[in-house]
């Protein structure tokens, strides 16, 4: 009894999952926020990817290019957009390691002094 309980339980737990009214990803277009300017290595290859993707999604994929304050301005725009899938960010490693880098850091150990 307590098996047939469970599995009606997990049943109905299944067909009113609101997963299965959610919305077909994507619904609109996507946007690629490029943290260097047009004709840059990062906005060619942004191009090349959105080129494959629009096809395989079904939708248009838009690329922007936000440079300036090392891809900060992007990255600030990508975080102000809904966190709802819509919106990626296109960098490389240089603008996201650029500010520790530069720092100085002291260590605490004894034996690096």
């Amino acid at each position: 009894m307590k098996r047939l309980t469970f599995i009606l339980v997990a049943a109905a737990a299944a067909l009113f999952s609101a997963a299965l009214y959610a919305d077909d990803y994507p619904s609109r277009p996507l946007t690629i926020a490029n943290v260097f300017g047009p004709g840059s290595g990062s906005d060619t290859i942004c191009r090349i990817i959105a080129d494959k993707l629009s096809p395989v999604l079904g939708q248009p994929v838009v690329v922007e290019d936000r440079p300036g304050a090392d891809g900060a301005l992007a990255a600030l725009y990508v975080h102000h957009q809904p966190a709802d899938g819509y919106t990626l960010l296109m960098g490389t490693n240089s603008p996201a390691f650029a500010q520790g880098s530069q720092r100085p850091r002291r260590c605490r150990l004894r034996c690096w002094r």
